[in-house]
Order: structure tokens, then sequence, then C-alpha cells
């Protein structure tokens, strides 16, 4: 394989050619003229063979820079950047007394950190004053999801008096919002688009899909599991998470309605398609005769712990089958600074199994002597 010279070497090549091809002169002896010749030559094939590193690297999606991965590889298969989307979702609140009328669209709220969201369009209040909206934020990334539950303030409207004060999150939240997506993200979906052609709605085709809808980092799909023995087509369940903006990757209701939109938009006309949100199975672990303990060493342990579950840890399918190993517990406790030894009294065994459309997620980490 062949690796860029480092420019000394470049520099102590060019003395020697010197040296071979000028009879009489020696470009090692300073002061000398073709010894500043030399070093500015250096320089020069120095530059050249950076920026052919440099094109080398643009030719693989995997190695390219973020401006031709996005505007050379992605394009050419027709992929864009996800970009930034607003949390949108369902509100509740009450006019404060009569006359209900319809509360127009546009109307504002405001979360305690200055988040304004906007109702998206009229909603009539029943025989009480109350009222249950779609709003959306005025701005976004993944700081706008709201959970459920959220006081909202409105904005007061000089045009309806008796507007309510506050308004209420529903039980769904507010979701949807996501930052712009990152290069990693984006070169996986192009990495992915090339190792899998679409294929008419094959798994593949759905997880594609569903990765280019914002916010959402991974996609897991499994057919739907029934008990209708005369059932002809199998519909399939998608799993997406959102690592990044929930808890655990886990959607919300409204991130899994906005997923199903995007992928009625795209998945074949016949197709049965289920969008659920996987449950999450708790993996608690208790470590014994931890050397050297420390506070240090706790947090360490931990945040392997968590990297090793994001990286290695799927939603359970039928398909995959997963099981979780106990010897990745033990790799990621003996991988933390200041390690000596441990013993592992939970769980027990070599693998430890999870139901189909489970999530194993860490669960509390406990310390024994």
């Amino acid at each position: 394989m062949f690796t860029v010279p480092a420019l000394l070497d470049v520099w102590t090549g060019l003395r020697n050619s010197m040296r071979t091809y000028l009879p009489g002169t020696d470009s090692w002896i300073e002061p000398n003229n073709l010894s500043v010749a030399g070093r500015s030559f250096t320089l020069t094939i120095g530059s050249v063979y950076e920026r052919i590193l440099y094109l080398y690297r643009q030719l693989f999606a995997s190695t390219a820079d973020a401006f031709h991965l996005e505007f050379r590889h992605a394009f050419e298969y027709g992929i864009t950047r996800a970009p930034p989307a607003p949390a949108q979702g369902a509100v509740s609140f009450v006019i404060v007394s009569p006359p209900y009328n319809v509360v127009p669209a546009g109307e504002t709220m405001v979360r305690s950190d200055g988040i304004i969201f906007i109702t998206t369009s009229d909603v009539t209040p029943d025989m009480n004053g109350n009222c249950t909206v779609n709003v959306r934020a005025t701005s976004s990334g993944s700081i706008t999801n709201t959970l459920p539950s959220t006081p909202l303030a409105f904005v007061p409207d000089p045009n309806y008096l008796n507007l309510a004060t506050q308004a209420s999150v529903g039980p769904g939240g507010l979701g949807g919002g996501a930052d712009i997506e990152t290069d990693d993200s984006l070169r996986a979906r192009v990495l992915l688009r090339k190792q899998f052609p679409p294929h008419g709605g094959a798994a593949s085709d759905y997880e594609e899909w569903a990765l280019a809808v914002p916010g959402v980092t991974r996609a897991f799909i499994s057919p739907f599991i029934s008990t209708d023995a005369t059932q002809v087509a199998k519909p399939l369940t998608i799993y997406p998470l959102f690592d990044n903006t929930r808890v655990n990757g886990l959607p919300t209701a409204q991130d899994l309605l906005i997923v199903a939109d995007a992928l009625a938009l795209r998945q074949p006309v016949t197709a049965r398609l289920y969008v659920a949100a996987a449950t999450a199975v708790p993996v608690n672990i208790q470590i014994n005769a931890l050397q050297t303990d420390s506070p240090n060493l706790r947090a360490s342990i931990a945040a392997n712990l968590a990297a090793m579950f994001l990286e290695l840890v799927p939603v359970v399918t039928v398909q995959n089958g997963f099981t979780l190993p106990v010897p990745w517990i033990d790799e990621a406790i003996g991988r933390a600074r200041g390690y000596v030894r441990h013993e592992l009294l939970q769980p027990v065994g070599e693998l430890v199994t999870f139901p189909v459309g489970s999530l194993p997620t860490l669960g509390t980490v406990s310390y024994g002597a």
C-alpha cells in the first residue's frame, strides 16, 4: 500500500538525486544554493502528495469529507442530508369562559425556556370549552421535543379575550424535532444504499426509508407476529429509534406517527406495515470484588456499559433473534480506566434472551463486596 512520504524523506531523496545527476555538486554541504532549491522543491512535491491523498479520500463514501459526501456520493443516489425539523403534536386547553368561539390557527404559546409553538389549524371548543389542537414549533431541532403534560403559556390574543392562559402537552408528547443530520449518519445511509440496492420493498428498503426521517438513528424490521394461520401476506413491523433525543432511543406516539407518515409515501401499495415502539427491557448488573474500587472507576464502567448497549444491542426481531452475550458485559467493565479485576454476579450464565420487539437497555448497576 502506498503511503505519503514524510517531507524529510522527500528532501533526502532530492539531495541524493542532485548528487547523482549533478556531478561535482553536493547539496548536503551548507551553505549551498542547491540546498535552498531542494527545500523549495520538497514543499512543492509534498503539496502534490497531500493533494493526491485528499483526492483519494474523496473517491469513497466511507472516507469522503463532508462536501464530497453530501454533494457527490449522496447526490448521485438521490440522497439528501436530513434537514432540522420542528417538534409537533397535540396540546389541550380550556377556554376561560363563554362564548366558546372557534380558536383560529396561528395562536402562539411559549414553553418555559422560550421555545415558541403555534397552532396549525382552527379548533372548535366542546360545550365545556375543552379544546385539543395540533401545534408545531417555530424553530427546529431536538430541543423542541416536549414531554407529555408539559405546560405551555399562551401569548395573549386581543382578538380572543377569553382564550386560555395555559395549555398542556398531550399524552403523546411533541415529537419529530431533530437537528440537522450529522456526517456520520449521512455516511451510514449512503453506505447502506450502496450495499443494499432497492429491491421493491425489501427489509433493507424500509430501513433506508426510516433512517431518512429526521431524528431516526436506527431502525429494525421484523415480520409482524400474527396468530391468524390463514394470513397470506405477512405485515412488517418497523421499530425506529431516536438515540440522540429520546431516553433509550424509544420514540413517543408522535414520533411514530411522523415515521409512519414518511413510510406511507414510499412503501409499496400492497404492503402491510406497522410502526411500533420497542419495549425496553432493563438488564440489571451487579458487580462484586471490584478492584480498585473508586468513584472514577465506577463512572468509567457506567460509560463503557452505556456505549456497549448503544453500539451493539439491537431491537430483538424475528430475524436477528438477538441474545446478549454476558462476556460483552465483562469486556465493557474490563476496559474501564483503573480496572484490575471483578466478579460478575448478575446476569448469570453466558446468554440473556429477550422476546421479539424488545430493546435490551442498561438497567441498574450495583456493587457488592
